[in-house]
């Protein structure tokens, strides 16, 4: 009988280093989208308190599919008790395309809050007692395209100077 031990192969290392690679790879990849979930979560949540802010003044929220605030609106007849002061927080809402303030008690101090909403696609502020003055805060809004004073106490020469500085934004004005 012979005593002969069978040679072992020798472990082919570039597959090995291969493999390792595809693993670390495989690892960061899983490690940015797992990154990328929990910041959308968060930004959910942060934007989530900024709408339950608003839960004493009938406040409507959509949001779009990545958890950012896209719409929000308030209901009769609470909105009547929405000042310019608790417009603070939708400046926070970056991703806001529409806002419906109609009814409500905003006056020209509020817009200061609502000029760096530059997404805005459609403002509704019909019923307020926003004047020629606060719309002039609202001309850096580059993107509207609504903009609803029906109701307000603007003046032709007002409403002239905004249609100037957004020539693109369709104005409702009603007496």
């Amino acid at each position: 009988m012979s005593t002969e031990v069978p040679s072992v192969p020798k472990p082919r290392r570039g597959w090995l280093k291969w493999g390792v690679l595809v693993a670390v790879v495989l690892a960061i990849a899983v490690g940015m989208v797992h990154r990328e979930a929990i910041a959308k979560y968060f930004r959910y949540r942060q934007q989530q308190a900024i709408v339950a802010e608003f839960a004493g003044y009938g406040v409507m929220a959509t949001y779009d599919r990545d958890g950012n605030v896209f719409s929000l609106g308030f209901s009769a007849p609470e909105r009547e008790d929405l000042k310019d002061e608790h417009l603070r927080p939708v400046a926070r809402l970056e991703q806001l395309r529409y806002l419906d303030l109609w009814g409500t008690g905003v006056t020209d101090l509020g817009m200061k809050h609502l000029a760096g909403l530059t997404g805005l696609k459609r403002l509704s502020l019909g019923g307020t007692k926003v004047t020629d003055a606060g719309l002039e805060q609202l001309t850096g809004l580059t993107n509207l395209e609504l903009l609803s004073v029906d109701g307000c106490p603007v003046t032709p020469q007002g409403l002239a100077s905004v249609k100037k500085a957004l020539p693109k934004t369709a104005i409702w004005f009603g007496e």
